[in-house]
């Protein structure tokens, strides 16, 4: 197996990150033998070093595939897009026929008010684009949509109530998998959030397209149409030229025709009751190109230049992904473990291979907090550590780890990359006061695991079991392992 031995992150898909978070969950940190064999393998290639989380993970992502079976849940979700994007460009394009033929049915005796005309195909679409765009600013600068979001605060009230029913393992299952969903989540809308928005930018492009397709294979064609203007307002043929050519500005240097001149506004001005063919019939048709570019320039254009500008920013976080949550992390240690032979009596295998510098789990110190309830020595905590998670203790102090008073100074003067191991025994019960404890800990931007120590046939599976729904109940971004 070759792994990019450069620093490049690999080329990721949301499709394939779905199924990593999938993978990630139903991976069991307890049985090795997959990520041995995936280990094992990518050894075969001693020349791709790599330090590289994001190539690493995709290619032990590839390796959980199975031949042959079902689609994964991230080919279900390409599939669905694709039939979304589908459904959005079909019903794009039959909206933006169906307003052209709106805009544009009326009585053969009477003009088409051509300011209605752009009003209803690239007005609408520009007073959408700045509410759009007055939204992001306002909540750029902070702005308070409590007014617009408080029927969500209702419905989380009315769960909540929900929830309270419940009888206590029951209410804690339901809270356990509601976070754990907010967390996948979390990790997963700044992506799928682009996407929908991209659905939503091939519709409007549709539009456009349906609008554009209408008028130049239908109407233009074979339909008399005459174009003219109107007002109740004390707007003068000045006026509405002057108007027209700041609208036509864009592309006024390729041709002049491309819109009415002064003498074809004068000439297409009607009020209410006059004929169409009283209109001159040059000066009516030569609004047709000028709506035409501006269907273009104001309303198809402006969505390409979006839709391109989500797909570049889509590919800039996908590969900016930093894959440093607790479930990543614990696989990247994993991974990291050095390679054991079965035939050499437990003893590990030479270094080598793509793993081999990582600058490995191994190598790596840490701040070892040793709850006040267990009875370990700092030598026992630091063998524990190292053979438990491959990290080597820099440090061991003692701390109350269920007194939600954190002290700053457990991790005063320690290197930034300096990670933190709370040690402490299984059958502790996780309270509130310990999930203050681990938020502000974590809150100081270092990796947080904690380590339950025990007897692993005497029920610590199932105290890991009650510790991780605890940490995901409380969002706490902390790692949770026992001891081997």
């Amino acid at each position: 197996m070759n792994l990019d031995q450069t620093e490049r992150p690999a080329r990721w898909s949301v499709s394939e990150l779905i199924d990593f978070e999938v993978a990630l969950d139903k991976w069991d940190a307890d049985d090795s033998a997959g990520v041995d064999a995936f280990k094992s393998k990518i050894a075969l290639a001693p020349d791709a070093r790599t330090t590289n989380r994001s190539a690493v993970f995709l290619a032990w992502l590839k390796e959980q595939a199975t031949p042959g079976c079902t689609a994964t849940a991230g080919q279900q979700f390409e599939r669905g897009v694709k039939a979304v994007l589908w459904l959005a460009l079909f019903i794009g394009g039959l909206v933006g026929v169906g307003t052209t033929a709106g805009l544009l049915a009326h009585d053969s005796a009477q003009p088409i008010n051509a300011a209605l005309f752009l009003a209803g195909t690239v007005g609408l679409q520009i007073g959408m684009l700045l509410v759009a765009l007055v939204a992001v600013v306002a909540r750029a600068v902070g702005v308070d949509f409590s007014p617009l979001t408080s029927w969500m605060h209702a419905l989380v009230r009315f769960s909540i109530g929900a929830l309270n029913r419940l009888h206590g393992e029951q209410r804690a299952q339901a809270r356990f998998v509601l976070a754990k969903t907010g967390q996948l989540s979390s990790r997963l809308a700044p992506f799928i959030s682009l996407q929908v928005l991209q659905l939503t930018q091939a519709f409007v492009i549709a539009f456009n397209l349906g609008i554009l397709g209408s008028m130049l294979l239908v109407y233009l064609p074979f339909v008399e149409l005459r174009f003219g203007w109107q007002s109740t307002y004390s707007f003068g043929a000045d006026g509405v030229f002057r108007a027209l050519q700041a609208i036509a500005l864009p592309w006024s240097w390729i041709s002049d025709s491309l819109a009415p001149s002064l003498p074809q506004v004068l000439a297409t001005q009607f009020v209410r009751g006059q004929g169409a063919f009283t209109l001159d019939a040059n000066a009516a048709h030569a609004w047709w190109p000028f709506l035409l570019c501006a269907v273009v320039v104001y309303g198809l254009m402006p969505r390409l230049l979006i839709a391109a500008l989500l797909q570049g920013m889509l590919r800039l976080r996908l590969r900016r992904i930093a894959f440093t949550h607790p479930a990543a992390n614990k696989l990247w240690r994993r991974l990291q473990r050095p390679l054991f032979s079965s035939d050499s009596d437990g003893e590990p295998l030479p270094p080598g291979g793509p793993l081999a510098d990582m600058g490995h789990a191994g190598a790596k110190k840490v701040l070892a907090i040793k709850s006040q309830t267990s009875s370990l020595s700092d030598e026992q905590v630091s063998a524990l550590v190292q053979r438990s998670l491959g990290l080597a203790v820099l440090q061991t102090v003692s701390a109350y780890i269920d007194n939600d008073a954190f002290e700053p100074a457990l991790v005063q003067g320690l290197q930034a990359d300096t990670d933190v191991v709370v040690v402490t025994p299984g059958t502790e019960n996780p309270i509130i006061a310990i999930a203050d404890f681990l938020k502000k800990l974590s809150a100081t931007n270092r990796e947080v695991i904690v380590l339950l120590t025990g007897d692993p046939t005497a029920g610590l599976d199932e105290r890991l079991k009650i510790w991780t729904r605890f940490v995901s109940i409380h969002q706490l971004r902390v790692g949770v392992e026992r001891c081997q």
